[in-house]
């Protein structure tokens, strides 16, 4: 779908210029799932190693105090959507470096809320085992990160594990990897800034021209032309007010 965008080949990126609502005998609204499928989920067809750098770089550009393990991770598999209970986070990620393990979970949020106040809470504290939660990252990914800032004042439990990224910095972060050293990897950044640029999502790559602001030509002070003192004080006119009351009076 991605190369269709790509090639102006369809015009369904309309459907996620804005918040859809369900329509009448829909189970429910599947932009965002929609969107996880043509970003995250063709990341699934390039080689492990590729798949490891685009993780790799988006942790460490935006959690550096995440303790990844030096080097390249030797394997990395996704699982989308997995179920444990009544739990299913959109996706969790599993890098491995020989013996050593991380484990990122993301919860993906287009242009919806999250399902319930403690959705976050809950994957990080039951979808987890307590023993994954030592090499985990919790990673919410959203237009903007209001959700998840909500979701953190509310109750922390994270203790610094929880990383909230907008679309923005996804791009961003795709677009500095791009000229990777792999061809599979700059062909699905490509397509990928594309498709996110259609729906209104567009790195920040600096100004190309900023030049300073021309001062206007002036030969003395701008703001303070100096003082002589004060030449001539004349006192005020005070009126003759006899014995009458300046501020009051009293009816006797």
């Amino acid at each position: 779908m991605l190369h269709a965008f790509t090639h102006k080949k369809s015009s369904l990126h309309r459907r996620y210029l804005a918040r859809k609502q369900r329509e009448p005998g829909e189970d429910r609204v599947t932009q965002e799932d929609e969107v996880t499928s043509n970003v995250l989920g063709t990341l699934e067809f390039l080689p492990e190693s590729s798949v490891a750098v685009f993780w790799s770089h988006l942790v460490t550009l935006h959690a550096p105090s995440f303790d990844l393990p030096v080097g390249d991770a030797t394997s990395v598999s996704m699982c989308f959507w997995p179920s444990r209970g009544r739990l299913q986070p959109d996706l969790l990620v599993e890098l491995k470096w020989g013996r050593e393990i991380r484990l990122l979970l993301v919860e993906i949020k287009w242009r919806s809320e999250l399902s319930g106040e403690d959705q976050l809470h809950k994957q990080w504290l039951s979808f987890l085992s307590s023993e994954e939660r030592a090499v985990a990252l919790h990673i919410f990914i959203g237009i903007e990160t209001a959700e998840g800032i909500k979701a953190q004042s509310r109750k922390d439990v994270w203790h610094g594990r929880l990383l909230l990224l907008s679309w923005m910095q996804v791009i961003n972060t795709v677009h500095l990897i791009r000229n990777a050293d792999s061809p599979q990897l700059h062909s699905w950044a490509r397509h990928v800034i594309y498709f996110l640029r259609l729906v209104g999502i567009a790195p920040f790559m600096g100004f190309q021209r900023f030049p300073p602001p021309e001062l206007p030509v002036h030969g003395g002070p701008l703001f303070w032309k100096g003082s002589h003192g004060v030449i001539r004080l004349l006192a005020p006119d005070v009126p003759e007010m006899a014995d009458k009351s300046i501020f009051f009076h009293t009816d006797e």
